[in-house]
């Protein structure tokens, strides 16, 4: 339950703003810093909330699972679906970051995604039919 009202809650705070947005540590990347690639190993985001507006700013429904892990790290999984899009249904983002005073610090992370069409439903990284 807990869970659900922190998706609930980063997906309301994942909406665009009119303001100015200033950098206060170089190198995080505030919630709505375009970037040719958002998400990389090493880039630090200021929080979970700027982390996800990085991997999906587009993404109409967003699902976050986020537990910390025994090695200090935490681990991050965010499916992102209902794209207008007549290929990928989905995509899911796992991710490992470390907690720092600067925020969060990617330090893995993998990139797959569902197909509309096809066979399977599975998540894949090869391209949709």
């Amino acid at each position: 339950m807990r869970w659900l009202l922190l998706s609930a809650f980063l997906l309301a705070a994942c909406g665009g703003s009119d303001e100015d947005v200033t950098l206060e540590t170089e190198g995080t990347v505030p919630p709505s810093a375009p970037t040719e690639e958002p998400l990389a190993i090493g880039t630090t985001y200021a929080d979970i909330d700027t982390l996800v507006a990085a991997v999906a700013p587009e993404a109409p429904d967003i699902e976050i699972e986020a537990r910390p892990q025994n090695d200090g790290e935490r681990r991050i999984v965010i499916v992102a679906s209902g794209y207008e899009d007549d290929s990928i249904a989905a995509e899911r983002f796992e991710i490992s970051a470390e907690e720092g005073p600067d925020g969060l610090t990617v330090t893995a992370l993998d990139k797959t995604h569902r197909c509309y069409r096809g066979d399977t439903q599975d998540w894949t990284t090869e391209l949709c039919p």
